[in-house]
């Protein structure tokens, strides 16, 4: 997906954990493309619209590219399962 620099548009991005859609627990980090997160990256709170996890793209700088992480955090478990959610470009 492709957005103009001017826009103030969300893109959305689905996260399945053991094939099940999660909206909660979730936060997102925004990384260029060869970046990989870290458990202490400055992970945020993704936007949801209509039931979708959505990220913004407002103010990100033109010309770029971002790589959508996300980390999702569970109260059942220890685990913190970090997943590569698709990417997007800034014209």
């Amino acid at each position: 997906m492709s957005y103009p620099h001017e826009t103030k548009e969300c893109q959305p991005f689905q996260v399945k954990v053991n094939k099940i859609k999660v909206l909660t627990g979730v936060e997102v980090v925004l990384l260029p493309p060869g970046d990989r997160p870290a458990l202490d990256a400055a992970w945020g709170q993704p936007v949801i619209l209509d039931g979708e996890l959505c990220v913004s793209v407002d103010e990100l700088a033109p010309e770029s590219s971002w790589n959508v992480w996300a980390r999702v955090t569970s109260t059942t478990t220890n685990e913190i399962p970090i997943i590569y959610c698709g990417n997007f470009e800034v014209t």
